[in-house]
């Protein structure tokens, strides 16, 4: 907008027109900041890993998520871990929860919980270094197609050795 049109505009004859021009500017603002805060935000946690702390975390797919019965679902979450302690090594505990919403169906092998490092698949009970500064895990939980109705959770425990 230039000089002029600035002018013009604080020059209008009611207020109603400065009102109406000023909810609208304020509105697309608001949407503005929220669609950044969705884009940036969205399926990221992040965490700060000490040399001497065990850190935990979970990640979770409850039954109104595992709606296969046309397609499998997958879910990736990255972790972000801060770490200003240098590089630590950490033994990885993986501990899965699954619990029937359905007794007479048998969900052995339905949801599957895969964790990275680095790209790197991350069995229990191995041994990974966090190296110092900014990094981060990637959690996918992937239901296959026809899963039976559950709950699942995994439990992440990162214990430095």
């Amino acid at each position: 907008m230039n000089k002029k049109g600035i002018i013009k505009y604080w020059n209008m004859k009611t207020k109603k027109q400065k009102i109406v021009l000023s909810s609208i500017t304020l509105l697309l603002l608001i949407g503005l900041v929220s669609a950044g805060w969705v884009l940036f935000f969205n399926g990221m946690t992040g965490l700060v890993i000490s040399s001497s702390v065990p850190l935990t975390f979970s990640t979770t797919m409850t039954e109104s998520e595992i709606d296969t019965t046309s397609s499998g679902y997958e879910k990736i979450e990255y972790v972000n871990l801060t770490n200003s302690d240098g590089d630590i090594p950490v033994n990885v505990t993986l501990l899965e929860t699954i619990t029937d919403a359905q007794d007479s169906c048998d969900n052995s092998g339905d949801v599957v919980f895969e964790v990275e490092y680095k790209g790197v698949p991350i069995a229990n009970g191995e041994s990974v270094t966090i190296t110092s500064g900014a990094t981060a895990l990637e959690i996918t939980t992937t239901a296959g197609q026809y899963s039976c109705p559950q709950n699942a959770s995994l439990e992440v425990t990162l214990n430095p050795i």
